[in-house]
């Protein structure tokens, strides 16, 4: 997540996000709120926004300690269960179901959490145009591409690639 990101779409565009638990996020919905909610770090975070696809806060809630048990895929299991309990939860107290959002771009740099138009590379690729290099071609081709097909970046502790639909198409 670079610090000064270059933006191609209209600060008002809505950027569309479905649930990805694999992932560690989920997403919600109702008439007048969204939502995306999962783990960030040691923490469950909601970050809630307007029906408008602004952002309105970003509540972080801590999680209970894991159980005694062997590091592993005990633990894997217990933290799926957590982030999915959480979840429900989250969707119960404020009226969400689980269905794509739509909201506009954010940055949460210390929680690694946000929208960006493009990825890192082809951002600094621009910021440094005037430099040539011997892969100038190939990044305006991946810099067409990438509008072409309508992709964004979505940071939740890591870039995922997602598209048009709102669905992660690479991590």
């Amino acid at each position: 997540m670079l610090s000064e990101p270059y933006y191609y779409r209209d600060a008002e565009f809505l950027y569309p996000l479905q649930s990805h638990p694999p992932y560690w996020f989920h997403v919600g919905r109702s008439e007048a709120r969204q939502a995306i909610m999962g783990l960030l770090g040691k923490k469950f975070c909601v970050i809630v926004f307007s029906d408008k696809g602004d952002l309105i806060e970003v509540q972080e809630r801590p999680l209970p300690d894991p159980p005694s048990v062997s590091r592993g895929a005990d633990e894997l299991d217990w933290v799926y269960r957590i982030l999915e309990r959480e979840a429900v939860q989250v969707r119960t107290e404020q009226g969400l179901v689980d269905e794509a959002i739509h909201v506009k771009r954010f940055r949460l740099p210390k929680l690694q959490a946000g929208i960006d138009d493009l990825p890192d590379e082809l951002q600094e690729y621009l910021a440094n145009r005037g430099v040539s290099g011997a892969t100038e071609e190939d990044l305006e081709e991946a810099l067409e591409g990438w509008k072409e097909e309508s992709l964004f970046v979505f940071w939740w502790g890591q870039s995922f690639t997602v598209n048009s639909e709102g669905a992660v198409s690479s991590s």
